[in-house]
């Protein structure tokens, strides 16, 4: 279906992913990873993974070293597209990006397993954060809870945060952003459970960005629209 020329972008550093195919998230300035399933190469179906590579350009691949942690590949999963599957017991992968203020981060994921009483992780890292399906809800801990809206069991979402000085916003399928003014950060980013707190999601990983600035709007919803094509959401 066209886009209606109104919602078009009309700026010409940025490539709207419905009229031009092919779209790189490095487009949009400031991108310092950009871990996605399907750039995944010589890993069999249902096989352990211990290196996720940045396609970034900037070199912070992903790994996990210890047999029992590693996470499982699979093949044609969301929009016949593959995922990294962390089981929400001990599954984890540590980056080597150090994220601080200003910040974007944005994940496709499947929540896998979904407790009201439990306590979990899809991002986290060296400090006290968190960005995942925490008690059964798309949340953001960044010395403050910011909640925005339940989590399912089996179905895919864009959860994305942005962060600077005296304002966090946690956006859901680029809702309306739900907001807090606390500046935590996650320090070196973890997925699963690799961070300061073992409290791994149950969860299917499809994609991660991270940004060194806060997204225009504009920005967000380039990148929003380029995910939302390519997994069919």
């Amino acid at each position: 279906m066209a886009v209606p020329t109104h919602q078009r972008s009309r700026n010409p550093g940025l490539v709207d992913p419905n009229l031009i195919p092919g779209f790189i998230a490095t487009t949009v300035s400031g991108l310092t990873l950009w871990l996605k399933a399907d750039a995944i190469t010589g890993v069999a179906n249902n096989a352990a993974l211990s290196s996720w590579p940045d396609s970034s350009g900037v070199g912070n691949t992903c790994i996990q070293g210890t047999a029992g942690l590693k996470p499982i590949y699979k093949t044609s999963q969301i929009n016949g597209l593959p995922i990294v599957a962390f089981d929400g017991s001990d599954d984890g992968m540590l980056t080597s990006l150090s994220v601080s203020l200003p910040f974007t981060l944005i994940a496709v994921y499947k929540p896998t397993s979904i407790s009201a009483g439990s306590n979990r992780r899809l991002l986290s890292g060296s400090n006290n954060w968190l960005l995942g399906p925490y008690a059964a809800n798309h949340q953001c801990y960044n010395g403050a809870f910011i909640n925005a809206g339940a989590a399912t069991s089996g179905t895919t979402v864009v959860l994305a945060v942005t962060e600077q000085t005296g304002l966090t916003s946690l956006y859901l399928n680029n809702g309306t952003a739900v907001t807090n003014t606390n500046s935590g950060v996650p320090g070196t980013l973890g997925l699963g459970a690799s961070g300061a707190f073992t409290e791994p999601a149950g969860s299917d990983i499809a994609e991660v960005m991270a940004y060194n600035k806060v997204l225009t709007s504009t920005e967000m919803l380039t990148v929003y629209r380029y995910l939302k094509s390519k997994y069919g959401l």
